[in-house]
């Protein structure tokens, strides 16, 4: 059975080839803004498509390991082991296909802000910072501190961050 359909893969990977021959032409560095967006566009893409086949390779071998537990069940446990992670694949995939609006990709600028409230205000902004940044380490983004603004007692008044990773403002917009 073939997935492909579900994420177009197909077309993905006829556009990486057509960013691949772009990147081969001479003049492809001469507006760099644009050189940037088709290389950034290309790790995206190869990405995708190494999961895709990562995932397709996973969802082969589960069908021999079923096969093969309908006479030796034994291997159960290895069939078990293999469709958790086929089942990961799948997760990242969607995850994928619901990241694709315009800006998803992009990096992300997230300013926290304690407004009204006093110093309970502030260790809640505080809090959410920290629970920012262990989002951020957690997904491999990078977090550049733009600004910020501390209390002398307690918590933060206000902070702005730069996010830069992969799908940064996608998971982040909401």
């Amino acid at each position: 059975m073939k997935w492909g359909f579900l994420f177009d893969i197909d077309s993905l990977k006829q556009e990486k080839q057509q960013n691949d021959l772009k990147m081969e032409d001479a003049d492809f560095w001469n507006n760099l803004e644009v050189s940037q967006h088709i290389v950034k566009r290309n790790k995206e893409l190869e990405r995708t498509i190494d999961i895709y086949s990562s995932a397709f390779s996973e969802l082969e071998e589960v069908e021999i390991l079923f096969e093969l537990t309908k006479e030796d069940s034994e291997l159960e446990k290895e069939l078990e082991q293999c469709i958790n992670e086929l089942s990961e694949k799948m997760d990242q995939l969607k995850i994928q296909t619901l990241l694709d609006g315009e800006y998803d990709g992009n990096n992300a600028i997230l300013s926290i802000h304690a407004g009204s409230g006093g110093l309970d205000a502030q260790d809640w902004a505080q809090m959410l910072l920290r629970m920012y940044l262990r989002f951020c380490h957690d997904m491999g983004y990078r977090v550049i501190e733009l600004d910020s603004l501390s209390d002398s007692e307690a918590g933060i008044k206000s902070v702005t961050l730069q996010i830069e990773g992969p799908n940064a403002y996608g998971f982040l917009k909401s």
